[in-house]
């Protein structure tokens, strides 16, 4: 089935905007995504128009997300064995 593209996204999100089918949740823990899918997506969030502040935040975490996880991959010992 593969990651879905910005645009696929958010077509369903503003399906379940307009229907209000979306529920308040309560997160008790955060998944595992792959960077790489996330990385593959920032050129296309940035040809959306407008959002500049939003784009380059969103661009920044992820990349630091990206940067540190490749980090803890080549230097396990660094971060508690796991």
């Amino acid at each position: 089935m593969g990651s879905w593209s910005f645009y696929e996204l958010a077509i369903a999100t503003k399906s379940v905007i307009a229907e209000g089918s979306a529920k308040s949740r309560s997160y008790r823990y955060r998944l595992p995504m792959v960077i790489d899918d996330l990385l593959g997506c920032i050129p296309e969030y940035e040809r959306v128009e407008g959002f500049t502040a939003e784009k380059l935040a969103s661009k920044r975490y992820i990349e630091a997300a990206a940067a540190e996880g490749r980090q803890k991959l080549m230097q396990p010992a660094a971060a508690g064995g796991k």
